[in-house]
């Protein structure tokens, strides 16, 4: 026993640590992960309840690696206990990726929980995301935007940071884009949304909502401290997205957004180079995300899946940016800015107007020269020359798109970004005045007391996906956040702003209702 607590101590550190060496199971080789095995079948696996329940039920090393993939298919999703086991489970998954026998066969059994499929799939693999967004486009039906996010925080989180609604200052644009991206991601055209693109098709408020990008760039101060990434084809659709990863990167992040130039095309929109090129800073370009939904790089082309995976590949393009964007010296200034945006719903939206273009196969039918036609198409706009549909019909002639498609004018080909990163100086501090629970009910409002090192009438909180304003009180740095339609017990999180920059993340309060002597907590 001397020579195997010996060989335990100088392998895996010792029989306390067993749980935490499953952390470097990957670098065993054959046999250190068998007698790894061998230690947690006659010790246990203190601290780690998954590790313990699958080491339980595994007679053999072969089913002690099943039941890492597996056992967890056993945990109802809505068991009060199934999330720390999911988390476990998948710190221990990251060390096993080479598995692909048993992960193939936990794809096929997952299947069996239907719609609760979601909740027990990870971010760790391709084909778990692929997955993930079969099961969203299948079970659509039970999902609203809301819970799916917070079905997604845990199983895919820079899926959710993707849905998660962004403050576009415009409660209509607020609205529109986060249907729009429920809609990509779930793969269908909601009615309601239908409504507000054909509406936006005749109104066309954006010219009155958006400037023009030019109006915008002349104003952005351009020196040797400057640096510009032209990235083709970002629409606004990604601000949720890019804001929070640049939280998470120490980088400060303020977007603004505009109008690009129609035809919603590249060759009207890149003026902007120019201009930074002329100053003398360097300026780069980033055409991944345009070649991505033009090319329908590997399984990607619409032809082949009508699954909006594609979505996998355009987050990790903007991981990569990120990477970049960490890089950036302290005093640079980093400026993101686009040509336009891109519709994926005009794609799966598969109608042709009955207009022909006799200019074959330019930007997917979204638009085509006025000599082409000469009658005004319905729901066109005519700008440079061109008619540029605002609905998701296609002219006649258009090759179809493989991806997603622009050159129209739907709110997400033409709303573009306008994006200022800088290296952080330092988190502004926020917290709860009063940590006691706040009381509530429906005769009386919440009422949050919050402490920001600051002083700004532009300070607001997200909590549950939704906006609420706060106001200064009579003490400097000290603000009242009225939350009316929060009335339910419970501890909630929540992330605060400053004129649409995220300055902290998860912070929590506690509702409690006025005169119950009980708390429910969810």
């Amino acid at each position: 026993m001397g020579s195997w607590n010996k060989y335990i101590n100088q392998t895996f550190g010792g029989l306390n640590n067993l749980t935490l060496a499953s952390n470097s199971f990957s670098k065993y080789d054959k046999f250190t992960k068998w007698t790894y095995f061998l230690a947690l079948r006659i010790h246990g696996a203190k601290g780690n309840n998954y590790l313990s329940k699958v080491i339980q039920q595994a007679e053999t090393y072969d089913k002690f690696i099943t039941g890492i993939f597996c056992s967890i298919l056993q945990v109802n999703s809505k068991d009060a206990n199934f999330v720390p086991l999911y988390e476990q489970r998948k710190n221990m998954l990251a060390q096993m990726i080479e598995y692909t026998d048993e992960l193939s066969s936990f794809y096929k059994q997952v299947l069996g929980k239907e719609s609760q499929a979601l909740h027990y799939l990870t971010d760790l693999t391709k084909q778990e995301k692929e997955l993930a967004i079969h099961l969203i486009v299948q079970y659509a039906k039970e999902y609203n935007p809301d819970k799916l996010i917070t079905i997604l925080r845990i199983t895919y989180p820079d899926l959710a940071l993707y849905l998660q609604p962004f403050n576009y200052g415009n409660d209509y644009l607020n609205k529109y884009f986060k249907l729009y991206k429920y809609c990509k991601v779930t793969n269908q055209i909601l009615p309601e949304f239908m409504k507000m693109v054909e509406e936006q098709a005749t109104d066309r408020q954006y010219n009155t909502w958006l400037q023009p990008r030019t109006t915008l760039v002349d104003a952005l101060p351009k020196d040797k401290n400057t640096i510009s990434y032209f990235m083709d084809a970002l629409g606004v659709e990604f601000l949720s997205f890019l804001q929070n990863k640049c939280y998470d990167s120490g980088l400060s992040f303020h977007a603004n957004i505009a109008r690009c130039e129609l035809p919603s095309i590249t060759s009207m929109n890149k003026e902007f180079i120019n201009e930074f090129e002329a100053v003398g800073c360097k300026v780069n370009l980033n055409r991944e995300l345009d070649d991505l939904k033009h090319k329908g790089k590997d399984s990607y082309n619409y032809e082949n899946t009508k699954l909006p995976i594609h979505i996998i590949r355009e987050l990790e393009i903007l991981n990569e940016l990120i990477s970049e964007l960490k890089t950036l010296d302290k005093g640079k200034t980093a400026y993101v800015i686009a040509d336009h945006g891109a519709t994926r719903l005009a794609v799966i939206k598969e109608k042709e107007n009955k207009w022909e273009m006799a200019e074959k196969g330019k930007h997917s039918g979204r638009c085509c020269p006025k000599s082409d036609v000469d009658e005004k198409p319905d729901f066109a706009t005519e700008e440079n020359d061109f008619w540029c549909l605002a609905n998701y019909d296609r002219f006649k002639g258009g090759r179809k798109a493989l991806v997603e498609v622009h050159g129209g004018a739907t709110l997400e080909e033409v709303a573009i970004p306008v994006i200022q990163v800088n290296k952080m100086d330092k988190k502004i501090q926020c917290k709860l005045i009063d940590e006691k629970p706040i009381t509530a009910s429906y005769k009386k409002k919440a009422k949050m007391k919050l402490f920001v090192e600051d002083d700004s009438d532009k300070i607001s909180i997200r909590v549950n996906e939704y906006n609420y304003p706060a106001t200064r009180t009579h003490i400097l740095y000290h603000y009242e956040v009225e939350m009316a339609d929060i009335k339910n017990a419970g501890t909630y999180k929540f992330d605060v702003y400053i004129d649409n920059k995220l300055i902290q993340k998860d912070l929590t309060f506690e509702i409690k209702k006025e005169g119950a002597s009980e708390r429910k907590l969810f």
